[in-house]
């Protein structure tokens, strides 16, 4: 082997002391930040995932706190909506207070102060109700999505609903129109029509005449809209009207019918079940056609009056509360066909208004003196045979006014000046033959409208404008052949007024629920008045029922904001765990290698150091 001069050992020995120089570097930077893999080059793919996995975990420690805030805004929110709600039974238990006939109107009006007072709060509660500057309650929030997860749609829509006075205080009006007609089939040419409740269960059922056979019909009502099939009571022949009230003070429902053939009143006393006794008869004129029952002597128990027609009188039945009567006096009136009763004079006795079926203008005018007597004049018509009749106030004054449908195309309005006088008639165009004819508030605005039914089988509404004048009667509702008997009522308990008429050609009796919208009910939050405070009571519990069911919406999206919540911790939670399993180090296992790799440094050094004085030793040939 020769003697040469050379450098492999060195820089052998070099390269193995940077082999391990880096090996102590990288150990150096796992154990410094507890990281087996820092950057691509430790390993690219162990680092490509661990960077997803820590966006992943970032994402979903930002959806917890997505999910808190969510939280605390809906608790927010529904904290708000528990103070309305106590506003609203607090409303509602005044209303109740004030529903009481025992107190005065100073008393009403302390109680309708407060009922203001704690509409205001609610009212301020709606629109200062807030998170973050964002307005829960006033119906701006509407629904936003809470990003709930770490990826594209992990989200749900969470609802606020508009929690103002005019958005939860909500009522049931109708527009004046009604639904198609419901039909039950009747006795043998079905008349008049009445309403009450005849067996005591709180909902409005329906009677009606059958002219044709000598029954009356009865339909118990459902409380939907809906009745019973009929239940058949025996009276006189061709029963042509009747009418309800309590007549033996037992506070159940009577029914008195006048049969005209037979020329007799059929008095039938309820049950309270929608049964009836036998019928007790009374004697009465020829030719009847019509019938009221109401109190004409103050003593407190309900009379009859009856329209005579052509025996041209209107005959009294003075009650003695237990069902009978006294014997009937009369009152002379040409052709008595149309009865209405009311206070037309304010003088506290009820009064009369008699239609006619002559070829006359005449309505005739019975004051009554406050004990089954009268005193007798006239108004005038537009139009002949103006032999509907119904009274009411229609322009807000506090007086009674009368309404009157003749044969011929138009009514006769008539506005009361309280003294039982009355102006001229102001006409309201309408069809021909008005069969029915009722007063009432369609549209709930407080203003009298009129209902009416013609020989066509229609019936039409004219809104009223609040000043004794009505809007152009419009096509309300269709009916069967040959209406008669026009009856109103809430059927079906929703607070608005619907319509049932019997239809004479067909043997039918036509139920029309009405068309009914919701508007605001904050003007009717008042109970300065014993009716007002009914009506209140009326629409209050839907409100209460609005506001629980607000609250009860934002409890559950807290339920599935919580589920939401824990899913998002587990998944940081298993995410965290895989990342950190994925790239950190394993300290003792390189705190060995780190050992190690730094005694081999040493040596290196060393066996370099050797390898660079070894070639110094050819030095000596040249001595």
């Amino acid at each position: 082997m020769g003697l040469r001069i050379t450098t492999v050992g060195s820089l052998f020995a070099q390269n193995q002391l940077n082999h391990t120089q880096k090996a102590i570097s990288d150990s150096l930077a796992r154990l410094s930040t507890g990281q087996a893999v820092n950057k691509p080059t430790d390993d690219m793919a162990v680092f490509s995932e661990s960077v997803r996995l820590d966006a992943q975990v970032r994402g979903y420690s930002q959806s917890i706190l997505n999910i808190n805030t969510a939280n605390s805004i809906l608790a927010t929110a529904s904290d708000a909506i528990g103070t309305q709600l106590e506003i609203a039974n607090k409303i509602r238990e005044i209303a109740v207070q004030a529903s009481s006939g025992t107190l005065q109107a100073t008393d009403r009006a302390g109680l309708n102060t407060e009922v203001q007072s704690l509409l205001q709060e609610f009212s301020r509660i709606a629109s200062t109700a807030s998170f973050n500057n964002i307005n829960l309650l006033d119906g701006s929030f509407g629904s936003q999505q809470v990003q709930v997860g770490a990826q594209v749609n992990e989200s749900f829509g969470v609802q606020l609903n508009n929690s103002t006075a005019n958005n939860v205080f909500q009522e049931q009006i109708g527009g004046g129109t009604f639904a198609a007609r419901t039909t039950y089939a009747t006795g043998t040419t079905p008349s008049q029509t009445v309403t009450a409740d005849f067996n005591g269960d709180g909902k409005l059922d329906l009677v009606e005449a059958d002219a044709g056979s000598p029954t009356i019909s009865v339909y118990l009502g459902n409380g939907d809209g809906t009745f019973e099939s009929r239940r058949t009571f025996t009276v006189g022949n061709a029963a042509v009207g009747l009418a309800v009230g309590d007549l033996n003070g037992d506070g159940i429902a009577d029914v008195a019918t006048i049969d005209r053939n037979d020329n007799t009143i059929s008095i039938l006393l309820g049950n309270g079940d929608g049964s009836f006794k036998p019928r007790v008869t009374l004697s009465a004129a020829t030719n009847l056609q019509n019938i009221v029952l109401t109190d004409l002597n103050h003593d407190g128990k309900l009379d009859i009056a009856t329209a005579d027609g052509s025996a041209n009188t209107v005959s009294i039945f003075l009650g003695n509360g237990d069902g009978s009567f006294a014997a009937r006096t009369t009152v002379a009136v040409t052709a008595a066909q149309g009865l209405a009763t009311a206070d037309l004079n304010g003088d506290g006795n009820q009064d009369l208004v008699v239609g006619t079926n002559a070829a006359a203008t005449t309505v005739t005018i019975l004051l009554g003196n406050g004990n089954g007597s009268f005193q007798t004049s006239t108004i005038a018509a537009l139009n002949n045979q103006p032999g509907s009749v119904t009274t009411g106030d229609i322009n807000g004054d506090g007086k009674q006014d009368i309404v009157v449908g003749t044969t011929a195309n138009g009514l006769s309005v008539f506005t009361g000046l309280g003294n039982g006088t009355f102006s001229s008639a102001s006409a309201v165009a309408a069809g021909a033959f008005i069969t029915g004819l009722q007063l009432a508030d369609l549209n709930g605005d407080g203003r009298s409208d009129i209902v009416y039914s013609i020989v066509n089988k229609a019936v039409f509404s004219a809104m009223g404008n609040g000043d004794g004048t009505f809007q152009a009667p419009v096509t309300a509702g269709v009916l069967g052949n040959g209406p008669g008997g026009l009856v109103l009522g809430d059927f079906n308990k929703d607070g608005v007024v619907d319509v049932a008429e019997t239809d004479a050609a067909d043997g039918t009796l036509s139920v029309l629920l009405a068309n009914t919208l919701s508007t605001s009910a904050v003007r009717d939050l008042n109970v300065s008045t014993q009716s007002k405070a009914q009506r209140l009571l009326f629409f209050i519990d839907n409100s209460i029922n609005t506001l629980k069911a607000s609250r009860t919406s934002i409890g559950a999206y807290q339920i599935r904001l919580d589920q939401s919540l824990n899913q998002s911790s587990l998944m940081q939670q298993n995410l965290t765990d895989a990342r950190h399993r994925m790239i950190d180090e394993d300290f003792a296992q390189d705190t060995a290698s780190l050992t190690r790799n730094q005694i081999l440094a040493q040596a290196q050094v060393a066996v370099l150091g050797q390898a660079n004085v070894a070639q110094q030793y050819l030095l000596k040939l040249f001595q």
